[in-house]
């Protein structure tokens, strides 16, 4: 069983988050001005991230001519090219999305998803990482293409599971959602009421403390 906390855990303490401000307006206050910018950025990072892909490749060529002696300084170096690698992936997410969103609106013009029973996205089979509930259903949101469809349970989409310990809610009340988390799936979703949603590209940007809470915890969506 996967290793989390427990039911009566301290919430602040798991978010890593201070419930006296609005993390909404302070996580949109850093995203939104940076919005116009998304394109450039992703190039500007996939361009740095490449040269250090070069610098790779010629720190690897000192240590071996060096007969390892070099080894500290080529580690340090690959640790900054992981770092550069995981920002473009992030950006390269952000523009995947926005690709695949454009291509689902397309396959899924006059498709009704009424049937649709898995927890899979019904146009790309991507996870979800948002849920939209109202009093007796819930919807997902797809984490690539944005596709939205009915949810097949109401508890864990991976085992069904509703009950604690091993399936649990973790309030985050002043960004509006509640972080769900099954232990024996080591999975998450990110869950908030219908009322006030914005685009869910805007919700992942005010949400994103909450994916950095359950990542360090080794979850997944």
């Amino acid at each position: 069983m996967h290793s989390g906390y427990s039911v009566r855990e301290n919430r602040a303490a798991f978010l890593s988050s201070n419930s006296g401000t609005d993390a909404r307006s302070h996580n949109l206050e850093r995203v939104i001005p940076l919005a116009a910018h998304v394109p450039r950025i992703a190039l500007a990072v996939l361009r740095v991230n490449e040269m250090a892909r070069n610098a790779d490749r010629l720190v690897a060529d000192v240590v071996l001519l060096s007969g390892g002696k070099l080894l500290q300084l080529r580690n340090k170096v690959f640790v900054l090219s992981d770092e550069g690698r995981r920002l473009a992936l992030r950006a390269a997410a952000l523009l995947g999305n926005a690709i695949l969103r454009s291509a689902a609106l397309q396959v899924s013009k006059d498709v009704s998803f009424s049937q649709w029973k898995k927890a899979t996205c019904p146009c790309c089979g991507g996870p979800p990482d948002l849920a939209v509930k109202d009093d007796a259903h819930r919807t997902l949101i797809c984490a690539r293409c944005d596709t939205q469809w009915s949810a097949p349970t109401m508890g864990c989409l991976g085992c069904e599971s509703t009950r604690p310990p091993t399936f649990v809610r973790v309030d985050a009340l002043d960004l509006g959602y509640e972080l769900l988390v099954c232990h024996a799936c080591a999975r998450y979703l990110k869950q908030r009421r219908n009322d006030g949603l914005q685009l869910p590209i805007i919700e992942r940007a005010v949400t994103i403390e909450l994916d950095s809470a359950a990542e360090r915890r080794g979850l997944r969506i």
